[in-house]
């Protein structure tokens, strides 16, 4: 990672572009005291450095939405859950904490992959009432279930106004905002985009790094962790 890194440093330095308008996008806090060593070995005088965000940071200036915990997430469900379930099929906040984190990961992994959730939701409905029941056969829980999973979009779209409303979220909810919000970035922002050792992308992030490269505003650098290889796409 650090002979790709130098490499990139290099580049940056060779492009002819002023420094102190270039942003560096990177994976991780972590790449960033590593990606500052570089650059500061091969600057040959004194200048001011290019800002470094990690990808994190990136997004969270994107989107206006702060990282919320865990637990804080759960309980801001809980409470969403309780509102739109009758008292009388409510599980305590135990049952609640037996499935509640696995149905937050899949919103995240909606929001990041930029899926429809009403869409994916109604299809994944539809499968498990054809493939596991026989409607005439359906006992007290299996209707429960179904009562259940006709909910989660409701859930889903519920638990996002609010977390969006207080302006906290999970990641995947970062993401989506930050597509949201890309267009009135393109126009304030000044400087160039470097984002650098990326590997696999969620859809959220190729949106917008296409968008930046579109807009001329971006260039990728993409680490690929087998043989430290490098693709650019300008």
């Amino acid at each position: 990672m650090q002979s790709f890194l130098n490499d990139v440093a290099k580049k940056i330095i060779n492009s002819n572009k002023d420094l102190s308008q270039i942003r560096m996008v990177v994976p991780s806090i972590r790449a960033i005291k590593f990606l500052k060593e570089e650059l500061k070995n091969e600057l040959e005088a004194v200048a001011l450095s290019p800002q470094i965000l990690s990808i994190e940071e990136f997004i969270h200036e994107l989107s206006g939405i702060e990282k919320g915990s865990n637990i804080d997430l759960l309980f801001t469900f809980y409470k969403i859950y309780q509102e739109h379930t009758p008292k009388k099929e409510q599980n305590s906040f135990d049952q609640f904490l037996n499935w509640a984190p696995l149905l937050l990961q899949e919103f995240n992994e909606i929001d990041a992959q930029m899926v429809d959730a009403n869409l994916i939701f109604s299809f994944m409905g539809a499968v498990e009432k054809i493939e596991e029941w026989d409607p005439k056969k359906m006992g007290d829980l299996g209707k429960q279930f179904f009562k259940f999973q006709e909910r989660v979009p409701l859930y889903y779209d519920q638990l996002y106004k609010k977390l969006q409303s207080q302006q906290i979220g999970y990641s995947g909810l970062q993401y989506r905002e930050a597509t949201h919000n890309l267009g009135h970035y393109m126009m304030s922002v000044q400087a160039f985009h470097f984002f650098v050792g990326f590997n696999a992308l969620t859809k959220a992030e190729e949106v917008i790094f296409q968008e930046l490269i579109a807009e001329e505003l971006s260039l990728i650098h993409i680490s690929e962790p087998t043989r430290q290889a490098e693709i650019s796409y300008a």
